[in-house]
């Protein structure tokens, strides 16, 4: 009993290990501490990893680019062959002194000589189908741009936009438009188209639309 009390007493009298100051811990040859051996394996792959991690990269953006080029595909497979649909293209006045149906066989013919009426549209070979909207047709305007590819805006050579083709104008806008384009047909009828220059024609319609 008395060297089992000896023992501990020994033992209490040792300095332990929280009694060691951390400066003057020393550490046997050849030991790695784990922090050091972590880093030090991280170090030997840092190269491959990010050379692994650079192919990836690359991988996930032509997979991306290849998925962007099968979707345009498929989207534009619905217009090819003899049996396509036809893109669909909107013509709406803003005018009311301009013919309907004359800037519409002007656009048709200028593709194709052969057109033919349906059901108050205007079909020709080259799979396009042109939809004239009457003026002042609001309901009509906004219906018939939900399903167009194009809409060409016609305006008056002779009368600047009056407020309801102005308002027209606004209202598709708000919903939104497919691919725009504004217009002047020519009048034979009368000689002010001729006066104007292009120059200031073009800087109309650009400012207008």
């Amino acid at each position: 009993m008395q060297g089992l009390l000896a023992a501990s007493r020994l033992q209490a009298d040792e300095p332990g290990f929280d009694d060691v100051d951390p400066a003057d811990a020393t550490l046997p040859s050849g030991h790695i501490e784990p922090q050091a051996r972590a880093v030090g394996v991280h170090g030997d792959f840092d190269g491959e990893t990010c050379s692994w991690r650079g192919r990836a990269r690359h991988n996930t953006q032509k997979q991306a680019q290849a998925a962007k080029c099968a979707s345009l595909i498929a989207t534009t497979r619905i217009f090819n062959g003899m049996d396509g649909a036809s893109r669909i293209i909107v013509v709406i006045l803003l005018c009311e002194d301009v013919r309907t149906v004359d800037a519409v066989h002007a656009l048709a013919t200028s593709v194709t000589e052969d057109v033919d009426a349906i059901e108050g549209s205007i079909e020709d070979k080259t799979s396009l189908q042109f939809i004239p909207v009457h003026y002042h047709r609001y309901w009509e305007a906004l219906d018939a741009t939900k399903a167009a590819n194009y809409a060409p805006f016609l305006l008056s050579p002779n009368v600047e936009v009056p407020e309801a083709g102005n308002t027209l104008f606004r209202m598709l806008q708000a919903q939104g438009l497919p691919a725009a384009v504004s217009a002047i047909p020519p009048d034979p009828s009368t000689s002010s188209f001729n006066q104007k220059s292009p120059t200031a024609i073009l800087k109309s319609l650009f400012s207008f639309m």
